[in-house]
């Protein structure tokens, strides 16, 4: 979640994000993967809690990533030249487990 959420909210070039889309890509082959070996767990993963859960701990990723020295020129733009908090993001999961499996922003631009 936390790289499809950089897709599409903080690509401040034509060029920025690629590597995100790897990561992407590579996350849900994994949980596909983990998924076939484990059924019940897909079963798991669709609660809203469980989603909720993991876009929390995506959000810490996100705020931990504007706080690394190379990133906090893009907190001035992107967030009126504060680091931003944990508020700063919405607070409920922006995605339903299919989007995150399987939405590609960068296949509709």
């Amino acid at each position: 979640m936390e790289h499809l959420y950089k897709w599409e909210n903080f690509r401040y070039g034509p060029e920025i994000g690629y590597d995100w889309i790897e990561t992407i890509t590579n996350a849900r082959r994994e949980l596909r993967d983990i998924f076939e070996d484990n059924p019940s767990l897909r079963v798991k993963a669709r609660d809203r809690d469980t989603l909720q859960r993991a876009w929390e701990l995506a959000v810490r990723a996100l705020v931990d990533w504007f706080e690394n020295p190379k990133n906090k020129a893009l907190a001035v733009v992107y967030f009126k030249g504060k680091l931003p908090t944990e508020k700063d993001f919405p607070q409920e999961c922006p995605y339903t487990f299919e989007q995150i499996m399987e939405y590609k922003p960068w296949l509709e631009e």
